[in-house]
């Protein structure tokens, strides 16, 4: 088929000016932006999927919501006014957003605005609802609870729920064990979240371990199974890489090794690697498919801290680099769909460029206006073998 030259010429403009826009607005936000300026902030259990970040702040017990759009950080959107609100997690429009709300009975529910004024509310006023996470399309709400959620389970143990795109909430975690920190890809065939439920007899084990749902087909698998915990996964977005972190030596004999690392399993290719090996211990890594930090390439990136120091690993060409943070403690940095923000809490006065701050407070920090440092270390290890290819630029 011929495409008609007036057809390919208004292609090729809406292209290049999509591409400008894109270009320009890294170019034009300031190397750092202050987010938060109170209070002791978090950031979400689960980073935002596309150009809008979601946090809660405020008082404990009085906690609001707010929005940025990381291209425009300047302007801070109310999402709640009133009650208790926290664990946001957002879809890649930006216009769905889940969360957990303290309820009149004493507990706590899961609210889903669904593009309506009325949010959609998820479990009992008395249970424990929380800690939601929704899909790319925010249709499907994954979720935490210890009540009655799907109408078919006796309440009193935290499982793992997802109301899907019909509206039809179904149990995904197995066993009696207590399971936490679902989390979603670009739909209901990558879930994941820990459990310490036997996976023969469905017993508590007391040992957490990674697990991953494919709803769709109604399948179910456990990823690890050390001596020591595995928790706190975390599905990228192209669904193909989950993270989390482990205590247990998942690369050797599975013992309890004391200290938590961050490890990744690649979904399509079933294989392991362990990111980092720390004797201070790493925690709370996120993951996005994204370009590298030099724009060269695509890039598996994978944020976490070790000892209140941020680091990124670039899976495909084995680059680790480090966030030049000259005072306090950084305890938790997230990676956006765009190669060129991240998304940290630290007591820092990053503005100042020395000097701390009171309580954690929530930055935009730019790389291509102020890098990364690229910083010596073991490259990944992959087991059984290497899952995800080298970067062509290597």
């Amino acid at each position: 088929m011929t495409i008609p030259a007036r057809v390919l010429a208004l292609a090729l403009a809406i292209a290049c000016l999509h591409a400008a826009t894109v270009q320009a607005h890294h170019r034009q936000t300031p190397p750092l932006v202050q987010i938060t300026t109170d209070g002791d902030n978090t950031l979400p259990r689960v980073p935002c999927k596309g150009g809008t970040l979601a946090f809660a702040a405020g008082a404990p017990g009085a906690k609001q919501l707010y929005a940025v759009k990381i291209r425009t950080p300047s302007v801070v959107t109310p999402l709640t006014s009133t009650g208790d609100n926290d664990h946001p997690a957002i879809s890649q429009s930006g216009q769905v957003v889940a969360w957990d709300v303290a309820a009149t009975g004493g507990g706590r529910q899961v609210a889903m605005s669904a593009r309506g004024p009325v949010p959609i509310v998820l479990g009992e006023s008395a249970a424990t609802t929380a800690n939601p996470a929704v899909d790319l399309a925010g249709r499907r709400v994954v979720f935490e609870s210890d009540g009655n959620a799907d109408g078919a389970t006796v309440p009193g143990v935290a499982r793992i729920f997802l109301r899907d795109n019909k509206g039809v909430v179904r149990r995904l975690s197995p066993g009696d064990g207590p399971s936490h920190n679902p989390t979603m890809g670009r739909d209901e065939q990558v879930i994941a979240f820990d459990s310490t439920s036997d996976i023969v007899t469905g017993a508590d084990t007391g040992i957490p371990q990674v697990w991953l749902a494919n709803a769709r087909l109604g399948t179910l698998r456990r990823l690890t199974a050390g001596a020591g915990a595995s928790q706190f996964p975390l599905v990228g977005n192209d669904s193909r890489a989950i993270v989390f972190q482990s205590t247990a030596a998942l690369a050797g004999d599975g013992a309890d090794t004391g200290v938590p690392q961050v490890f990744l399993y690649d979904v399509r290719t079933g294989n392991y690697a362990q990111v980092t090996n720390d004797p201070a211990g790493c925690t709370l890594p996120a993951v996005q498919l994204t370009l590298a930090v030099d724009s060269t390439a695509h890039e598996w990136r994978v944020t976490y801290t070790c000892a209140g120091v941020a680091y990124l690993y670039e899976m495909r060409s084995d680059r680790r680099w480090r966030l030049p943070v000259a005072d306090g403690d950084v305890t938790r940095v997230v990676p956006e769909m765009d190669n060129h923000f991240l998304v940290l809490t630290t007591t820092a006065d990053l503005l100042a460029g020395s000097g701390l701050l009171t309580g954690h407070q929530i930055f935009i920090w730019n790389v291509f206006k102020k890098p990364v440092e690229p910083v010596s270390g073991p490259a990944a290890t992959w087991f059984p073998v290497r899952g995800m290819p080298t970067a062509p630029h290597r």
